[in-house]
């Protein structure tokens, strides 16, 4: 009898054992994922810029000698993004850009008033740059992005007196 006995408490062991494993496979591991994505969208949102947006080396630019023009002041320029093969959503990027103008510049005098004139083509060059990534690698391709900002505005301007192009915001949805 005590045998008999002892297996039902075993299995009854084996059995709330295999309940509490069922459990925590279908309640935990999931909040687990969504705590891991949600982790993953605040790195993202956050974006840390860990390099000097300061061109640095033998041409380097006193930081007193840099002047900062936001473009589209008040508001993020949003853009849609290229879409992945076979996808119907729509994904769109928000960013706020500002251009680094350096006052040393021999063309800074002549072409400065212009960049507010120009203002609207400027936010076309940006809009058409990044609308041609995916959300997928978007992020990943942030610095590329700037490069070629600044190429085809420097090519707007036929001047180099725009020497960086600096994110404050750059969200993908």
């Amino acid at each position: 009898m005590k045998k008999n006995m002892l297996a039902i408490v075993i299995l009854a062991a084996t059995l709330i054992n295999l309940t509490l494993t069922a459990v925590s496979l279908f309640v935990v591991v999931p909040n687990a994922k969504q705590t891991n994505a949600l982790i993953t969208k605040v790195l993202q949102v956050i974006d840390l810029e860990l390099e000097s947006p300061i061109p640095m080396g033998d041409n380097s630019i006193d930081i007193t000698d840099l002047e900062t023009y936001l473009l589209n002041e008040n508001n993020e320029i949003y853009v849609t993004l290229t879409n992945e093969p076979n996808e119907t959503k729509t994904h769109i990027a928000s960013v706020k850009c500002s251009l680094s103008i350096n006052k040393k510049s021999e063309d800074y005098s002549a072409l400065q008033p212009l960049i507010a004139e120009q203002e609207d083509r400027i936010i076309e060059i940006v809009s058409k740059v990044i609308e041609g990534y995916k959300k997928s690698n978007l992020l990943e391709n942030k610095e590329q992005i700037k490069e070629t900002i600044l190429t085809e505005v420097q090519t707007l301007f036929g001047s180099d007196f725009i020497v960086n192009v600096t994110f404050s915001q750059f969200l993908a949805q």
